[in-house]
């Protein structure tokens, strides 16, 4: 079984979510004519995050797998966006929720601490 660097995630907001070795971005993918956008290799550069600069020959090949797969066609335009990913899928939320638990457990510690240890009136 091949490896892959990337995986593809179609959104309902017409975006394909990549999500590469150390992050993750946006594609355009329009859903007229399923089409998922890829910036040129020129302009890639420009638009890329950091990590994915170098990356583009793999992108493109992994891409063109992925079109195929699901039966959608493959754009390389220079004008092709490519936008951050924001994370608000149940993960992320559950860590949002795990982190306030912690909070609300240390309040709830120092809270126990001043009642016992706190000042004493007579």
């Amino acid at each position: 079984m091949a490896s892959h660097t990337f995986r593809f995630k179609a959104r309902w907001k017409e975006e394909l979510v990549v999500i590469g070795p150390s992050g993750s971005f946006i594609l355009e993918l329009p859903m007229g004519v399923l089409t998922a956008c890829l910036p040129t290799e020129q302009v890639w550069p420009t638009v890329a995050p950091d990590w994915a600069i170098d990356l583009w020959p793999v992108l493109k090949a992994e891409l063109e797998r992925w079109c195929a797969a699901n039966g959608a066609g493959l754009e390389i335009d220079p004008n092709a966006t490519v936008s951050p990913f924001y994370d608000s899928s149940a993960h992320a939320t559950g860590r949002t929720i795990r982190m306030a638990g912690w909070f609300a457990v240390m309040l709830l510690l120092i809270a126990a601490a001043w009642l016992l240890l706190g000042p004493k009136v007579h």
